[in-house]
């Protein structure tokens, strides 16, 4: 609602712990995905996961019939852009652990 202005009516959703089976056990997934239709007839997708290959991936994404936003906060490990021969690298945390291990240390205090 804060995004669009539209209420949601109807959700569904889908998600388990695919590939770390050890979160069930918390009542948690490593992947999920929402799909939510809006009063104003709009579709919101919402996907989270702990397995993407560069760790993990935060940000928004709107897209319309005339283009598309996006604003991403990759998990990268500084700000440098490395053009090379055949595309641009981009150093990434490995995991979502690795990148919010200080995060885990301040929730168990």
């Amino acid at each position: 609602h804060w995004l669009s202005g539209s209420k949601i009516k109807r959700v569904h959703s889908f998600g388990g712990a695919y590939c770390h089976p050890g979160f069930a056990e918390f009542k948690d997934v490593d992947n999920a995905v929402v799909l939510a239709e809006q009063e104003d007839d709009t579709i919101a997708m919402i996907k989270v996961t702990r397995n993407d290959f560069y760790g993990d991936s935060t940000g928004i994404m709107i897209q319309g019939t005339k283009g598309m936003l996006h604003a991403n906060n990759r998990s990268r490990k500084d700000q440098l852009d490395e053009y090379v021969d055949g595309g641009i690298k981009i150093e990434c945390s490995n995991h979502f652990s690795q990148r919010f291990a200080q995060a885990f240390v301040n929730e168990e205090q």
